[in-house]
C-alpha cells in the first residue's frame, strides 16, 4: 500500500520497525538467553547434586533433557560442562 500522506508514511515506518525490532528481540532471547523468562536460576550446588544422581541413570538423564526441551547439541554441551565442573570423565 502506497502512503497517501506524510502521516500514513510514518505510521507504516513505525509499524514495520516495531515488528522487526520485536522479531529481533525474540530471536536474541531464543538464541542467547541462558534460561527461559520467568524461570529461576538453579543454585550450582543443587545442579551438581541433581546431575550427579542423574549421571548414573541414563533414563533419568534422558527424561531430564526431554522435559527441558534440550536439543542433542545442548545436551552434549551440558554433560561436558557438568563433567568438567565435577571433575569426572
Amino acid at each position: 500500500m502506497k502512503p497517501t500522506d506524510g502521516t500514513t508514511f510514518w505510521e507504516q515506518v513505525y509499524k514495520i520497525s516495531s515488528e522487526e525490532f520485536a522479531d529481533m528481540g525474540k530471536f536474541l532471547i531464543a538464541s542467547e538467553a541462558p534460561r527461559p523468562f520467568g524461570s529461576k536460576e538453579v543454585p550450582a550446588e543443587e545442579e551438581d547434586l541433581t546431575y550427579s544422581l542423574m549421571r548414573e541413570d541414563p533414563e533419568a538423564l534422558y527424561q531430564f533433557f526431554q522435559e527441558q526441551g534440550a536439543s542433542f547439541e545442548s545436551a552434549v554441551k551440558y554433560v561436558a560442562r557438568m563433567n568438567k565442573r565435577l571433575g569426572t570423565p
